[in-house]
């Protein structure tokens, strides 16, 4: 029955859904990292940090595989192809600079001072909601004009695919 329902969600739905467990690890991640005491060493990598990072690149392919492509297929009149442009570039950079980041506090997890790493949990949980922010204000909205609820409905059963 769940299934049923993931199936006739949009694309967009689903990445509101993944928005929400991203911004609940952050914040989760973040109070441990408040919680601990400064003379702490960095946690180590969790399972639920593994399961995060392969969400957070699985999501980002499917932005750059299915809707960004979509919306640069949909988009006609010029000054809207240049959004979309400026966009996907954006989306794309973004996406880049996110995974550096992660990677970054993942080798600092489990062995470096606890002050190194929180100053890396804290530019990586900001960037990520900077991004989530511009999805959810600008890119998502625009491709809810761009794309009919019934691509948008077909482009998350396409999400499925993507590993």
């Amino acid at each position: 029955m769940i299934e049923a329902l993931y199936i006739s969600m949009t694309i967009i739905e689903r990445f509101l859904q993944d928005h929400a467990i991203f911004r609940k690890h952050l914040a989760d991640t973040l109070a441990l990292a408040r919680d601990l005491s400064d003379q702490a060493t960095a946690p180590a990598v969790s399972d639920d940090d593994r399961a995060f990072a392969h969400k957070l690149r699985r999501h980002a392919r499917m932005e750059a595989e299915l809707l960004f492509p979509a919306m640069q297929r949909a988009s006609s009149e010029k000054d809207r192809h240049e959004t979309v442009q400026r966009y996907i570039r954006h989306g794309n950079d973004e996406h880049h600079s996110v995974a550096k980041r992660q990677a970054e506090l993942h080798a600092y997890s489990g062995g470096v001072q606890l002050s190194q790493w929180r100053t890396t949990l804290n530019d990586f949980a900001d960037g990520l909601n900077r991004h989530i922010d511009l999805e959810e204000n600008e890119i998502f909205p625009l491709a809810q004009e761009l794309l009919s609820p019934a691509l948008l409905t077909e482009l998350n059963q396409k999400a499925d695919l993507v590993a």
